[in-house]
């Protein structure tokens, strides 16, 4: 009954752990993808959109984007075979994990610690923290919530591997001893000792069934990890929080307090060799991807002193922000000089709580275990070895949080037994703590609407966010508010004059604004500081063709294409460059290509439409000309077109009523006129005829072949025998 009972309890919790993280999370559910790494994770990724194939499966293990995570690809591409591109369903996959998470630490807790409220607490804190919105709501971070996933899933089958190991050797202590048949005292006869073994021998057996060998989580364990480095590298450190569940809660070693020597730590050590092996391997892997990716900042970027200054003082920012999460950016630009009391400050603050931790490691265990958790997990991000423009980050909390959790609700428990006073004090703390979260996380969400209210927020809590300014910048372009788009450039060079992307955007709106000479120097400026930006060669391409250098445009964009296979617009221009060249056939594929990653373009299913038109392929040319109108049904040249596939294939009626449509919103196309006097005219409504034939002429007065229809027409009007109207062209 008590069994009962408490699974019940324990089922509660989970549940109630699992509803809330999904509440607090509603509202990402209307958020849309963002400029930030989701086109390179999924609105541009040709392999991903295409959803789970063998060709993905194989993509996914060789494809990288500065890591190796072939699991986290594979999970977009399941998200894009069940959703397509709506984003609702992307971010309700993300959730899902977290409030997965959520439950499986509680419960992982639960079982290492036997601690129910101290459990739950840590779980609570870790679903509703407002640093963990980023992990979340951000569609690109799939891999921090996937790879926690198969993490904790992997901490929960070491503790059961540890308990079978625990559970063998108990078996085995308490086998009974043999007594000597020989021994009258015991008085215990053959057939007494017979059933003792029996009896025994049928313990043994149940207990196998009940807990399986142990070698089976062990296994299971490191499959789970194998799974999470597949995620997020971020695992890496996991082999070391695995010796921290060892000290504490598990108790398999002590630390010698006097000789500062570890008893019974070889035998561990070697345990986990397996586990080591995989971490390193995944930090080589890591490295050398990052590394071809530009994103690894070199030493005489970032010497090793400021590394080190960063890494103190960081460590103090995310406790900070742990513990007061306002202001938050999904970007936090790298500093290069903090004022010497700030690094004392955090120095002494590091060393302080490291000591207590020591000094308290025997009566509060507790506080090493949490603290190393938290300083451990950050080591693969801390700075030491330093990628990409971020100084912090908050994603990077998603894992590392858990340690000082621990510390919180184990010390609040403490603190609750001291006195009733305390015990009330502490219950109502941790509500409001907990309900400040519930408010805040639904509030940190709503920046997540689109590119322009997280990269406003950034620069509303933030200085000096040159990254900000440039995202703020992609986006106003493509949204074609050039002007902001910009200022927005401006500021970000104002900032960082080196920044490539900052000087290629510029080049972009340059480009729309057909300033065309400043555009080129601006992109050539771009290329100067960094030759792999595959977007300056295409905006370069632009400018060039712009200018009439047709070769150098095509150039440009077959170097974009180089360095970003998939890169739609890429495709685009130079199938149009490709086009005016008389070069057909090569002008079609790129198009097609073009519309691979972005199936939208209404202006490259027309151009394609008019080429195949051009070759004689009408029932091709009919259906791209239609999926030109449905992205963008204002496009008259596609209404146009469409018409002239469809007189061509003999559907007049059809024919003429696209020219009437394309009349409605261009009533001085003279082209229009004379189409549909030239289909009237072949249907015999003559009167029709005539008078699309004299709005041709109102429209262009010195219009021949206007004039010369119309005069027959007038002729057949008059006479029997006139000669007959030609048919469309």
């Amino acid at each position: 009954m008590a069994e009962k009972r408490e699974f019940g309890r324990v089922a509660a919790i989970g549940v109630l752990l699992a509803l809330a993280s999904v509440a607090v999370y509603l509202a990402v559910l209307e958020c849309g993808f963002t400029n930030y790494d989701d086109p390179s994770y999924v609105t541009d990724n040709l392999l991903v959109q295409a959803g789970l194939t063998w060709a993905g499966v194989g993509g996914a293990f060789t494809q990288h984007t500065g890591n190796w995570h072939p699991l986290t690809w594979l999970s977009h591409m399941l998200d894009c075979q069940l959703y397509g591109l709506n984003p609702a369903g992307h971010h309700l996959t993300s959730v899902f994990f977290h409030a997965a998470n959520c439950v499986l630490l509680f419960l992982l807790l639960r079982s290492l610690t036997g601690a129910f409220w101290r459990s739950a607490c840590v779980a609570a804190f870790f679903a509703l923290h407002p640093l963990h919105v980023e992990s979340v709501a951000w569609v690109s971070e799939r891999k921090d919530v996937l790879s926690a996933f198969f993490g904790l899933l992997s901490l929960w089958a070491y503790g059961c591997y540890v308990e079978g190991q625990r559970l063998k050797s108990e078996i085995g202590s308490s086998k009974p001893e043999a007594p000597s048949l020989q021994s009258p005292a015991r008085g215990i006869t053959s057939r007494c000792l017979s059933r003792i073994t029996h009896h025994a021998s049928r313990i043994t057996h149940h207990a196998s069934i009940l807990h399986p060998p142990s070698s089976i989580f062990y296994l299971l364990s490191l499959l789970c990890f194998a799974l999470g480095l597949m995620s997020k590298p971020m695992l890496v450190s996991w082999p070391f929080v695995m010796l921290l569940l060892d000290f504490w809660p598990l108790g398999r070693f002590e630390l010698d307090a006097k000789n500062l020597r570890l008893k019974t730590l070889s035998p561990l050590l070697v345990e986990k060799v397996p586990f080591f092996a995989l971490a390193a391997a995944s930090c080589a892997v890591t490295f050398l991807a990052q590394q071809a990716g530009g994103a690894v900042a070199s030493l005489e970027h970032i010497p090793i002193r400021l590394r080190l200054i960063n890494t103190a003082v960081d460590y103090c920012r995310y406790i900070w922000k742990l513990m007061w999460p306002v202001d938050l950016a999904v970007i936090y630009p790298y500093v290069y000089h903090w004022p010497p009391g700030v690094v004392a400050a955090a120095v002494t603050a590091l060393a302080a709580v490291t000591a207590v931790a020591v000094w308290q490691h025997r009566q509060r265990p507790y506080l090493l275990a949490g603290w190393a958790w938290y300083l451990g997990m950050l080591v693969p991000v801390i700075g030491l070895v330093h990628v990409g423009n971020q100084s912090i980050a908050d994603r990077y909390t998603y894992l590392p949080a858990i340690g000082l959790f621990l510390i919180l609700a184990w010390g609040g428990a403490e603190l609750a037994g001291a006195c009733s006073r305390c015990r009330a004090a502490v219950t109502w703390g941790a509500a409001a703590l907990l309900t400040a979260c519930a408010v805040l996380t639904p509030l940190e969400v709503r920046h997540w609407q689109n590119t322009e209210t997280l990269f406003r927020q950034a620069l509303a809590t933030t200085k000096n966010n040159f990254i900000a300014w440039n995202s703020l910048g992609f986006y106003y372009t493509e949204q074609r508010r050039l002007a902001e788009a910009a200022d927005c450039f401006r500021a970000a060079l104002a900032i960082n004059p080196e920044s490539p992307y900052a000087w290629s955007g510029s080049g972009r709106v340059l480009v729309e604004q057909k300033r065309y000479d400043e555009a080129i120097m601006n992109c050539q400026r771009a290329l100067q500081l960094d030759s792999r930006v595959a977007e300056a060669h295409c905006t370069l391409g632009l400018a060039l063709m712009a200018r009439g250098q047709a070769d150098k445009a095509i150039a440009e964009y077959s170097e974009a294409l180089r360095l970003r296979a998939d890169y739609a617009l890429a495709h685009y221009n130079l199938a149009n460059a490709l086009a005016r060249q008389g070069q057909y056939d090569q002008a079609r594929d790129h198009y097609r290509a073009s519309l691979r990653p972005d199936a939208g373009s209404a202006d490259a299913h027309n151009n394609l439409a008019y080429l195949l038109a051009r070759e004689g392929k009408l029932d091709e040319a009919v259906s791209e000309f239609r999926a030109a109108l449905v992205w963008q049904p204002g496009l008259w040249q596609a209404r146009y077109g469409l018409g002239d596939a469809l007189a061509r294939k003999g559907d007049y009626e059809a024919a003429a009523g696209e020219y009437a449509a394309v009349l409605k919103v261009r009533p001085n196309q003279a082209s229009a006129y004379m189409q549909l006097g030239l289909i009237r005219g072949t249907q015999a409504r003559l009167d029709e005829a005539a008078k699309a034939f004299s709005e041709a002429l109102r429209l262009q007065p010195d219009n021949a072949p206007a004039q010369q229809h119309l005069a027959a027409i007038r002729r057949r009007q008059g006479k029997t025998n006139d000669p007959q109207t030609p048919g469309p062209r």
